[in-house]
C-alpha cells in the first residue's frame, strides 16, 4: 500500500514540475510524508515566485471589464499565468472572468492552479462551471488534477461532480485523494451507508432601516463627497463645527454603499458573532456602521 501511495505522490510531484514521473526518481529515498512535504514546498515556491508581478497584473485587471480580462487571459497570459493570477483577484472579479472563458481554457487553468491559493474562489464558483470543467478534465483523464481539488470544493459541488462520473473514474480519482476522511464521506454518501444531510440555509437577519441620503436638504458638496467616497471605496474625513451635519451625513453613507458580497457578509457576521451582536446561526447582510459622538 505504501508503494502505491509513493507512486501517487511521485506522479503528483511530476505534474507540479511538468515532467514525466520517471524524472522524479530522486525522491525514492523519501517516505510518503516526505514526498508530500517536498511537493507542497515546490508548489509554494513556484506560486510565490514573482508574486509581486502577478499581484500587479491582478490589480490592473480590476480596471478592465471582465470580458476584456478573459480575452487577455486566453490570448496573452495563457493557462499558467492565469492560474497564478486567479488566486490574487477578488473572488467576484475572478468569477466574472471565469464566466467569460471557454471551458477548455478553464480546464487548462485548473491543471496549473494550486487549489490552496484559490479555495474561496473555488467554493464560490457557479456549480454549472465546476461541472463543465470536471467533465472536460474527465474526458482528458486528468485524474490527478481532479483529486487535488477534492479538499477545496464544497461538499455539494463534490457530490454533484461524483454523480456524473462512472465507477472507474471515481476509483482513479480516489487513488490520488490526500484526505481519507473526505474520501470516506463521499463514498459513504454515494453507497448510502452514511448519507449526508442536505445543507440548510441559515437565518438571514433583516436589515435595519437605513437612513436615506435623499432626506438631506442642501449640503450638496458634502453629499457629492460621500458619493465619490462610496463609489471609489475611499476614506473620507469631514471637518466642521458642532451641529453642521457631519454625523447626520456619515450615518447615511451605508445607504449608498453596494450590498455585501457573500464573503463580506460572512466576515462581518463572524466579527459580530464574536462581539455578541449576532444571534446564534444568523448571518448579517447589513453594512456595519458605528456612530460614536463627540460627547462619547
Amino acid at each position: 500500500m505504501n508503494e502505491l501511495k509513493l507512486d501517487a505522490e511521485r506522479e503528483k510531484l511530476a505534474r507540479v514540475l511538468h515532467c514525466e514521473p520517471g524524472a522524479v526518481d530522486f525522491g525514492q529515498a523519501l517516505d510518503v510524508a516526505g514526498m508530500r512535504r517536498l511537493r507542497e514546498s515546490v508548489s509554494a515556491a513556484l506560486f510565490d515566485e514573482h508574486r509581486h508581478l502577478f499581484q500587479k497584473l491582478a490589480d490592473a485587471s480590476r480596471l478592465l471589464p471582465a470580458g476584456i480580462s478573459a480575452k487577455l487571459s486566453e490570448k496573452v497570459f495563457g493557462p499558467l499565468f492565469s492560474a497564478r493570477i486567479s488566486g490574487l483577484l477578488s473572488v467576484d472579479k475572478a468569477v466574472a472572468i471565469a464566466e467569460k472563458l471557454h471551458t477548455d481554457f478553464l480546464a487548462d487553468v485548473t491543471i496549473e492552479m494550486d487549489p490552496r491559493s484559490a479555495r474561496e474562489l473555488l467554493q464560490r464558483m457557479p456549480q454549472a462551471i465546476t461541472l463543465a470543467v470536471a467533465d472536460e478534465l474527465e474526458r482528458r483523464a486528468e485524474y490527478v488534477t481532479m483529486a487535488r481539488f477534492v479538499d477545496a470544493l464544497t461538499l455539494g459541488d463534490l457530490l454533484a461532480v461524483a454523480d456524473r462520473l462512472d465507477d472507474e473514474s471515481l476509483l482513479r480519482i480516489g487513488f490520488y485523494v490526500e484526505d481519507p476522511e473526505r474520501l470516506a464521506e463521499i463514498i459513504g454518501h454515494l453507497t448510502d451507508r452514511a448519507p449526508l444531510a442536505p445543507a440548510e440555509p441559515g437565518e438571514v437577519i433583516a436589515e435595519a432601516s437605513v437612513k436615506d441620503l435623499r432626506e438631506v436638504r442642501g449640503q450638496e458638496r458634502a453629499k457629492r463627497a460621500l458619493e465619490i467616497a462610496a463609489a471609489g471605496r475611499h476614506h473620507l474625513m469631514m471637518v466642521g463645527s458642532p451641529g453642521s451635519g457631519k454625523s447626520m451625513l456619515a450615518a447615511r453613507l451605508p445607504g449608498i454603499l453596494p450590498p455585501l458580497s457573500a464573503g463580506e457578509a460572512l466576515e462581518t457576521s463572524m466579527i459580530h458573532s464574536l462581539a455578541g451582536l449576532l444571534s446564534e446561526g444568523g448571518i448579517s447582510r447589513a453594512r456595519p456602521f458605528r456612530e460614536p459622538h463627540h460627547t462619547a
